[in-house]
């Protein structure tokens, strides 16, 4: 089966935009055959948001059932890539980077998005501290180490560590941060 995003728009924004094009899509997913390969087409698509990937995009990669039969194809553009980084279920959740505009989360076996006290990837998720803690509350995290980047003001740091407590997440390298 081929899902042609396109269909759907070329400019893929909001969680709810992304919500409704699952729930539309829904039976025809639910109809597919046990062995059939799923080829997500970003052909025409000028603008993904990691919103909309996250309600459309991520709950078929990471439904068991789809998860090995999923390959995209046009995915080139900038927008995309960048929103797919997030869809992508290799995101490490026990570690995380504090800049001083938001939190990233480290991807498996890619140091390559970081550069100094910045994240290359201009469009990298989550695209606020409110999101990366949603992150991981959803996926029931209890414990993560947290990696402050070069020249970190103390207050943010100190933001970031009471609101990760707050949400009952350990810190599991606290005396590195002290």
């Amino acid at each position: 089966m081929r899902i042609e995003l396109k269909k759907f728009g070329d400019i893929l924004t909001s969680r709810e935009a992304g919500r409704e094009a699952l729930l539309a899509f829904s039976p025809t997913l639910k109809s597919l055959d046990e062995n059939e390969e799923i080829v997500i087409d970003f052909q025409g698509v000028s603008v993904l948001t990691p919103s909309w990937a996250d309600e459309f995009i991520r709950p078929i990669l990471f439904l068991k059932k789809y998860t090995e039969k999923v390959t995209v194809i046009n995915d080139s553009n900038v927008s995309v890539q960048a929103a797919l980084r997030f869809a992508n279920p290799k995101l490490n959740l026990k570690k995380i980077r504090v800049f001083e505009d938001k939190i990233a989360f480290d991807e498996v076996d890619d140091e390559k998005i970081y550069s100094g006290n910045r994240v290359l990837q201009v469009l990298m998720f989550p695209e606020n501290d409110e999101d990366a803690l949603r992150i991981l509350i959803k996926n029931k995290v209890k414990e993560i180490s947290v990696h402050p980047v070069d020249a970190l003001k103390n207050t943010r740091l100190k933001t970031v560590i009471n609101m990760l407590n707050q949400a009952g997440i350990k810190i599991a390298n606290m005396r590195d941060l002290i």
